[in-house]
């Protein structure tokens, strides 16, 4: 690239203006591979409810670090 493009002219260079198009086109494409093969590869969501006002009893082991969970026995 030979030319010489200063920011507060009205118009880029034509080689660059291409340059600088094709970039964003190969860019744009990019990101939208990369979002549609995250939504096929992530699956769907598991199948799950919130109970709201409803108590249930745990027992188990408190862990406190690295964060406080609750250690329970699986059946």
């Amino acid at each position: 690239m030979s030319d010489f493009y200063v920011g507060y002219l009205p118009k880029a260079p034509s080689t660059l203006a291409q340059f600088v198009r094709k970039v964003v086109f190969v860019l744009g494409f990019l990101a939208v591979s990369l979002a549609l093969l995250l939504i096929v590869e992530l699956g769907p969501f598991a199948r799950s409810t919130f109970v709201y006002g409803e108590v249930r009893r745990f027992e188990g082991m408190v862990e406190a670090a690295p964060y406080r969970t609750l250690l329970v026995s699986r059946p």
